[in-house]
């Protein structure tokens, strides 16, 4: 007999506003003949239990002892709210402290992927190595990001547009000049703006969240209606990030991104 199980892993701040959905096989192995209802509920963590429970065998009109052998294979990854300061950021973390994290306060921005790697001091210990070079606290972030925006998604255009205009389809449109430096507009619209966490979802060796961050298009200089998300999948010794668009107005509209 299998039975799916839902479970909860993670643990949220009042930022994780959607779901979260985790699943897992569970395999039930009992008496051949015997008709019994099997229900199991789990709110706890379990690797590997043996047990013995007598079940009610129809056939014979007794209760009789069966070893049932339960294995469910939980995931070892969770998801934790964990701010940079004021600035909303999720943590993509796996049991043995390998994480990924993502600033969706500030242009769902890659801000760290920490691995652990062994203490050359201690060998019973392990300290954690950073792959990126993310924003350490928000004070740092509120000064260098205008110009750096590092980790974000740049979008719906991600390098300089010259002198902040652009002309589409025979018109021409202003952007804002968003740089003290020079005369131009930089990296699009969102990479400074909250993106929505929608999903969290785990596996045995991998977990997955998703992030929306909606363009209404109320702008003179980009009238056009977007919705941008991104699907990152973080197995502790690999990411990959997924982005999308769709084009939620009623005319063509130009597009490209960076990061």
């Amino acid at each position: 007999t299998h039975l799916r199980t839902t479970h909860s892993e993670g643990r949220y701040g009042t930022h994780a506003r959607r779901r979260h959905r985790g699943y897992n096989r569970l395999g039930i192995h009992g008496g051949k003949d015997s008709k019994s209802t099997r229900g199991l509920h789990l709110c706890t963590k379990i690797d590997t239990l043996y047990f013995n429970i007598f079940l009610f065998d129809y056939c014979n009109k007794a209760f009789s002892p069966y070893l049932l052998y339960i294995y469910l294979h939980m995931s070892q990854f969770k998801l934790i709210f964990r701010p940079l300061g004021t600035i909303p950021c999720f943590v993509l973390q796996r049991d043995d402290g390998a994480e990924f994290e993502i600033l969706n306060g500030f242009g769902c921005g890659l801000n760290g992927w920490r691995v652990p790697v062994e203490n050359q001091q201690n060998s019973h210990s392990s300290t954690s190595l950073d792959l990126l070079y993310g924003y350490k606290d928000e004070p740092t972030l509120r000064k260098i990001s205008p110009d750096t925006n590092a980790g974000c998604r740049l979008t719906p255009f991600p390098g300089r547009t010259a002198y902040a205009k652009f002309t589409w389809q025979g018109k021409t449109y202003e952007l804002v000049n968003n740089v003290s430096w020079a005369p131009h507009a930089l990296h699009g619209f969102l990479q400074n703006k909250e993106w929505e966490f929608e999903s969290f979802e785990s596996e045995a060796d991998s977990c997955t969240a998703v992030f929306t961050c909606d363009w209404p298009g109320a702008f003179a200089g980009f009238p056009f209606p977007f919705r941008a998300t991104n699907t990152i999948t973080f197995t502790g010794e690999s990411v990959s990030i997924t982005s999308t668009v769709k084009n939620i107005g009623n005319t063509d509209m130009p597009y490209s991104e960076g990061w």
